[in-house]
């Protein structure tokens, strides 16, 4: 048997493990283990660190699958702020909204309920955003798009976790996400991640600048031993960054889960 068709197999073995271990196949675009991917995202991370990196992609493609097919319902929050320094938000308006999610390519809140105090005539936030900031960039979420840095190690709700700083390679015709990323140091899972997504040119006649999602902050809880879903999202678009046309704001959302997710 050549030396060629040995490496062969010994890769194929290796693909067809992490497969059944993960329940999904763990690509993205290109291959996870090709030598492409390792070098231009997962260069400055240890080999375990790279090992790690793996999983919790392939940990988090089985999530988006399993997410397509629930229907968690959702209770968003939405809080005027106001421009007056030093002004306490006891008293100000807040919107509310409640809703189920359904996962999936686009993402959508169907509400059932809503709960109007406060208006702006220019702007509007779409319920749908929270299910994006659910989740990490579903369509080009891997190491050849993405940068991963370790930064640290941290505890959040009691579990050990190792940071890492993402950094979008290039501009894609999507947005993607930039900023840090909680890992499990045991299962290998996302738990954590706080940011803004990255989305494409937007050259509206009232707005002319390329533009950012807001700042956010999604954080998953654990449901049972070694299954995580998103729990609760925060962000806010402060006073110093609104306009006529974007108003100051923060808002929550919060999702609930069924018990046989």
């Amino acid at each position: 048997m050549s030396i060629f068709r040995l490496v062969s197999l010994l890769l194929c073995s290796l693909c067809a493990s992490c497969s059944k271990e993960f329940g999904q196949e763990c690509q993205f675009g290109l291959p996870l283990d090709s030598k492409t991917n390792a070098e231009s995202g997962l260069n400055s991370l240890s080999p375990y660190e790279v090992q790690m990196v793996k999983e919790a992609l392939c940990k988090e493609k089985k999530l988006r699958a399993a997410l397509s097919t629930s229907r968690p319902s959702i209770l968003v929050s939405v809080q005027k702020l106001s421009k007056r320094k030093n002004a306490s938000t006891a008293n100000l308006p807040v919107n509310q909204f409640t809703g189920d999610v359904r996962f999936g390519e686009r993402p959508t809140v169907r509400v059932t309920h809503q709960d109007i105090r406060w208006h702006h005539p220019f702007y509007s936030w779409p319920l749908a955003a929270y299910a994006d900031m659910a989740l990490l960039d579903p369509h080009h979420l891997n190491a050849t798009n993405y940068g991963w840095k370790q930064v640290g190690k941290e505890t959040f709700r009691n579990t050990p976790c190792i940071v890492y700083e993402l950094t979008p390679f290039r501009v894609t015709g999507s947005w993607q996400f930039a900023g840090s990323v909680w890992v499990s140091s045991k299962d290998h899972l996302i738990v954590q991640f706080q940011g803004r997504y990255h989305p494409i040119r937007r050259n509206n006649p009232l707005h002319l600048r390329e533009d950012f999602y807001y700042c956010f902050e999604s954080t998953r809880k654990e449901i049972r031993p070694g299954v995580w879903v998103p729990d609760e999202i925060e962000m806010e678009l402060p006073v110093n960054e609104s306009d006529f046309v974007q108003p100051a704001f923060q808002a929550k959302a919060v999702f609930s889960w069924d018990a046989n997710f």
